[in-house]
C-alpha cells in the first residue's frame, strides 16, 4: 500500500498511532518499508527568540573588505552554442562541429567585433592598434586580440567541435559595448548553424579581493543618507575619526533564553 500526504505537519505522528492501534485491535504486524520526507518538529505559534539583526554580528572583517577593494576593470565571459534545437540530432546531442571555422575566420571576426564598437576611429589608428595572435590548440583555436595602448583585451577560444567561448576585459564597465562585441561574433561563418549566447558571466576585476563594481560602490558614496556605507554595516560608529567599527555584544542564544526547541 502506498500513501501519500501533503500539507499535514503531524502526519508522521499520526501515522504511528494507526501502525499501533492496527497491532493492538487487529493483531497486525505493520511494516514501513520507506518513508519519504521529513520529520517535522512542529510548534504551534512558535516565535524565533531572539530574531538577529546583521547588526548582531561582527562585520568588522566584511567591512574592510568592501573598503578596501578596489575595482579597476570589467570582465565579461560569454558561451556560445547553436541556437536552434533543429541543430541537434535524435538524440538531442548538439552537432560535432560549428561549421569550418578556420583560424583567419576567427581572427577576422575578432577584429571585426572590436571595430564595431565605434572605440577605435581611424585618426587613431595608428595610435591604438588592433594587435591579434592565433594559437592552434588541440582540434581548435586560441585567438588573443589586445588594443595598443589600453588595456582592452579579448581571448576566443575554439576547440574545434562546439564550444565557442569569448572572453572580453575593458576599463570602463560598459555592458553595452560588451554586447556590441558579442553580437558582431554571432555573425561568424559557422555554416547552417546559428548561435547564440547560451551563458554570460559579469564580474570586476581589481585588487583587495574586488567583487563590487565601481559603479555600485560610486552610487553609494553619492547617497548621503548611506553615507558611502553598505546596507549591512549598521553596526559602524560614523563618529569615529576613522569610521572604525565598534563590535557590539552578539545577542544572548535563545537556549540560554528559556526557548523550549532545544529541549
Amino acid at each position: 500500500m502506498v500513501m501519500t500526504s501533503s500539507g499535514d505537519f503531524r502526519f508522521t505522528q499520526r501515522l504511528l498511532q494507526a501502525l499501533e492501534t492496527m497491532e493492538k485491535e487487529y493483531s497486525i504486524k505493520p511494516s514501513v518499508r520507506d518513508l519519504r520526507g521529513g520529520l517535522y518538529l512542529y510548534y504551534k505559534d512558535w516565535k524565533p527568540d531572539p530574531f538577529f539583526l546583521p547588526e548582531d554580528y561582527d562585520q568588522t572583517l566584511p567591512l574592510q573588505q568592501y573598503q578596501e577593494q578596489g575595482p579597476v576593470g570589467y570582465q565579461t565571459l560569454f558561451q556560445l552554442g547553436p541556437k536552434d534545437d533543429d541543430d541537434y540530432d535524435d538524440d538531442e546531442n548538439p552537432p560535432s562541429k560549428l561549421g569550418d571555422l578556420t583560424e583567419q575566420d576567427l581572427i577576422n571576426a575578432l577584429q571585426n567585433a572590436w571595430k564595431s564598437t565605434g572605440l577605435l576611429k581611424e585618426e587613431e589608428e595608428e595610435e591604438h592598434k588592433i594587435m591579434v595572435h592565433a594559437y592552434p590548440l588541440g582540434d581548435g583555436f586560441v585567438v588573443t586580440c589586445t588594443i595598443e595602448g589600453t588595456y582592452m583585451s579579448s581571448t576566443l577560444l575554439y576547440d574545434g567541435r562546439t564550444m565557442l567561448n569569448l572572453n572580453v576585459y575593458t576599463e570602463h564597465e560598459d555592458a553595452k559595448l560588451h554586447q556590441t562585441i558579442i553580437t558582431s561574433l554571432l555573425t561568424l561563418p559557422t555554416s547552417t548553424i546559428a548561435l547564440e549566447v547560451k551563458l554570460r558571466d559579469v564580474q570586476p576585476r581589481g585588487y583587495g579581493r574586488v567583487v563590487n563594481f565601481a559603479y555600485d560602490i560610486q552610487k553609494r558614496n553619492n547617497n548621503k543618507k548611506e553615507n558611502g556605507m553598505p546596507h549591512w554595516a549598521k553596526f559602524v560608529d560614523e563618529n569615529a575619526p576613522n569610521k572604525g567599527v565598534t563590535t557590539r555584544e552578539r545577542s544572548e542564544c535563545s537556549r540560554d533564553r528559556g526557548c523550549t526547541l532545544f529541549q
